[in-house]
């Protein structure tokens, strides 16, 4: 199946071309200017709360316009860099990558078959590319980061591999329009493992999906990954620097060891059982999306691979600018971790 889906992918992208405009240097001053976000609910930190009036998410299930209990993870981040008050969130709860013919809004949350929720139309992660564009008269700032991630609403969804690879292509054509408006500093995160969230564990537990599901999902996520690190590394522009932050190590690293992590429980929601405990000691707040405490201490880790990238060893930047920026910065022991 991989070799099949990376000649899609390759398909796909066989015609797609592009002009990418060389930018000048940050200034040292700050690492960056902004902080740019586009993305689903693990990005959202209250934009579906705004689209639905406030109804969700918000209490008793979830903290305002969050699908956790606290901050989500660029939340977190932004406040590691200096910069709480520097974001700029296009992310929308139930994105998808981009508008379909089955969901034409682009969010999942319009088709929910309980409670669909209207005026969702142009959520997805690519409008949202193109709103913030026309917020910024069609310049994206190139001192800026923009956080780019998507996809897990898509997967579940595709139905072969061409819509599989399709997920690739959108996030790309998201990264390339970035590129082409000026964008010059851009982090891609990529999937979680969805087979080792708790719906799928618990859906193939209580036998309502075939034997096997997890491991399947698990495969399938690492190979649009692998593919989508392929894509990204190819249509990169000499003059831009990409940082992947790798959200499917991590996640896997500490369901391998919870304890190394400061967490307990690692497959259960605590939703569902965690009463009376501490939500901190959870990887999982839902069926789906990780405590407040596991988004920070994925952010921490996102932080880390930020300072391999910008490190002068590393060579990331067209200067001083942005290492300068974050001298000073050092990588804080992830929270419970030994």
């Amino acid at each position: 199946m991989k070799s099949n889906a990376f000649r899609v992918i390759r398909h796909m992208f066989a015609g797609l071309a592009f002009s990418l405009l060389a930018v000048p240097a940050i200034s040292a001053a700050t690492a960056f200017s902004r902080i740019v976000v586009f993305g689903d609910s693990l990005n959202d930190s209250g934009n579906m709360a705004q689209f639905t009036g406030g109804a969700f998410p918000n209490e008793p299930m979830y903290v305002y316009g969050r699908q956790t209990n606290g901050r989500v993870w660029v939340e977190y981040f932004a406040a590691r860099l200096g910069m709480a008050g520097q974001v700029s969130n296009y992310a929308v709860v139930g994105a998808l990558t981009k508008a379909t013919a089955a969901i034409p809004t682009g969010n999942v949350w319009s088709v929910d078959p309980v409670n669909p929720i209207p005026g969702l139309e142009g959520t997805d992660v690519a409008t949202q590319v193109s709103d913030y564009l026309a917020d910024s008269g069609g310049t994206a700032d190139p001192d800026a980061i923009h956080l780019l991630q998507g996809g897990g609403n898509d997967l579940s969804r595709a139905a072969n591999e061409q819509e599989l690879g399709q997920i690739v292509m959108n996030l790309v054509e998201s990264f390339i329009t970035l590129q082409r408006a000026g964008a010059k500093h851009i982090m891609v995160v990529n999937l979680p493992d969805i087979g080792k969230t708790p719906r799928v564990i618990l859906a193939e537990r209580f036998g309502l999906v075939p034997e096997g599901t997890a491991a399947f999902y698990s495969r399938v996520t690492a190979q649009l990954n692998s593919a989508l690190s392929t894509a990204i590394a190819a249509y990169t522009a000499p003059d831009v620097v990409v940082t992947l932050a790798d959200m499917h190590t991590f996640m896997n690293a500490v369901v391998a060891n919870p304890a190394a992590y400061g967490f307990s429980e690692v497959q259960l929601p605590y939703l569902m059982a965690g009463a009376g405990t501490d939500p901190a000691t959870w990887l999982f707040w839902d069926d789906l999306h990780p405590t407040t405490r596991g988004h920070q201490v994925f952010a921490e880790d996102v932080i880390g691979a930020l300072l391999e990238r910008y490190s002068p060893r590393q060579g990331g930047g067209p200067g001083s600018g942005v290492v300068n920026g974050l001298r000073g910065l050092v990588r804080l022991p992830i929270p419970g971790k030994n």
